[in-house]
C-alpha cells in the first residue's frame, strides 16, 4: 500500500471461505483492515496466518449471524479493534437453499430469508449511524438470479429479490448523506456455496453441477467487484455471462424464449453431471 492511499476498515460477513475469505484476502494484502464473521474456526484460523505478515490487518469473531446476540458482539469486537470507525459495511453471508416449494417446508423458505435477507437488514441497522458519520459505503451481495426465478431455487430468489430491493432504495434515501451503496450481482462465482444443503451445513459433495465454462474462477471475480467497490459504482455485475443472462430475462421476457435458453443451460448441466461421474 501506498503513503498516498487511505486505510479503510472493512466489516464483512461469511469470511470462513469462498467470496469473504477471498474478499480480506485481496483486502488486507492491499494494506486494508478487515474485521470479518464466520462459523468455521478452523478456516479462519488458516485465514488469519496466512495474512499475518501484510501490511493490513485481519481479526474476526466466530458464530452464526442468527445467533442471538452475535452481530451485536461482533461490532463490540471491531470497535474495539479497529476504533469503532467504519469505512465499508459487506453483508456476505448466505447460502443457496435448493428445492421445489412442495419439497421445502415454511420453516426452510423462513430461515433462507433470515440468513440471506434479515440478518442482512439487522447488520445494517446496527452499523447505520456509524456509516453515516462517516460517510462511508454498504455492499450488498446480489444475485443475478434476482431478475427472474428458476425451478428448485425459488427460495434464494426470493431473498435475493429482497436484497436488490433493499440496496435500491437506500442507494436513494442515503444520497444525500454522503453514504455509497454498491450492489454485486454475480453469476456463477467458483466457490463452495454449491456444498452446502438447505440450512448452509457444508458438505464434502457439491449439491449443484454448473458448467465450467460458465464459472468464473473466485480470484477474479473478486478482483471485479472489487473495482467495483472502489469506484462506488451502484451495480457490479460479475461474469460475462451474467450479464448475458440478467440482458436476456430483463429485455426478452416472451416464454418460448427464456424456456429456451433455460432447457440449453438444463442440457448443459446434465452433461457437466455425467462428465464429472465418469471421472
Amino acid at each position: 500500500m501506498t503513503n498516498s492511499k487511505k486505510q479503510l476498515n472493512y466489516f464483512i460477513t461469511g469470511v470462513s471461505s469462498g467470496i469473504g475469505a477471498e474478499l480480506t484476502r485481496q483486502l488486507v494484502d492491499d494494506g486494508h483492515n478487515v474485521f470479518g464473521t464466520g462459523r468455521r474456526i478452523a478456516e479462519l484460523l488458516a485465514l488469519q496466518s496466512e495474512l499475518i505478515t501484510c501490511t493490513g490487518k485481519f481479526d474476526f469473531e466466530i458464530g452464526d449471524v442468527l445467533d442471538n446476540g452475535f452481530l451485536e458482539q461482533a461490532k463490540i469486537r471491531f470497535e474495539q479493534k479497529f476504533g469503532g470507525e467504519i469505512d465499508v459495511l459487506i453483508p456476505n453471508a448466505g447460502y443457496v437453499c435448493r428445492g421445489n416449494f412442495t419439497e421445502l417446508g415454511a420453516a426452510d423458505y423462513k430461515h433462507q430469508l433470515d440468513v440471506n435477507l434479515n440478518s442482512v437488514i439487522r447488520l445494517v441497522d446496527l452499523f447505520m449511524d456509524n456509516i453515516k458519520s462517516n460517510k462511508g459505503q454498504i455492499v450488498f451481495m446480489g444475485s443475478m438470479f434476482a431478475t427472474r426465478s428458476l425451478p428448485g431455487f425459488s427460495a434464494y430468489t426470493i431473498s435475493k429479490v429482497g436484497i436488490k430491493a433493499l440496496a435500491e432504495g437506500l442507494f436513494y434515501e442515503l444520497q444525500d448523506s454522503g453514504v455509497a451503496v454498491t450492489l454485486i450481482t454475480p453469476g456463477f462465482i467458483t466457490s463452495d456455496i454449491r456444498n452446502r444443503g438447505s440450512r448452509g451445513i457444508y458438505t464434502q459433495q457439491k449439491l449443484e453441477q454448473t458448467p465450467q465454462f460458465l464459472e468464473v474462477d473466485t480470484k477474479k471475480a473478486v478482483s471485479v467487484m472489487l473495482k467495483g467497490i472502489k469506484k462506488k459504482k451502484r451495480e457490479q455485475v460479475v461474469g460475462f455471462h451474467a450479464v448475458l443472462l440478467i440482458f436476456i430475462m430483463k429485455y426478452f421476457p416472451f416464454p418460448f424464449i427464456f424456456d429456451g435458453c433455460y432447457r440449453l443451460y438444463l442440457s448443459k448441466l446434465s452433461r457437466s453431471a455425467e462428465s464429472s461421474e465418469k471421472q
